[in-house]
């Protein structure tokens, strides 16, 4: 689960250029087509307290939505196997973390 917290400081997405040899392993879409998302996730992140983007299957991201809820911590969540541009958006996520 890719999972992004404010903290005093404000959250910094800064897409980066990959390698060439990094963005041809890549499954889906390349640099160009994640950097179109780019925005969406800055909005995203700048928009709420606590951001997940999640696999509705991933153990690990059902953890980190369990512990966020368990602390009392309200969090927005983006399940990426659901929605259409799923796979651009983590493409996107790759590029910026």
């Amino acid at each position: 689960a890719a999972t992004w917290m404010k903290s005093s400081a404000k959250a910094q997405c800064k897409p980066r250029r990959l390698p060439a040899a990094v963005q041809t392993r890549w499954a889906h879409g390349n640099v160009d087509t994640a950097s179109k998302y780019a925005d969406l996730v800055r909005s995203k992140v700048d928009s709420h307290k606590v951001m997940i983007f999640s696999k509705s299957y991933c153990p690990f991201c059902a953890k980190a939505k369990s512990t966020f809820k368990d602390m009392g911590v309200s969090y927005e969540v983006m399940e990426l196997d659901v929605i259409d541009n799923g796979s651009d958006i983590q493409d996107s996520l790759n590029v910026i973390t």
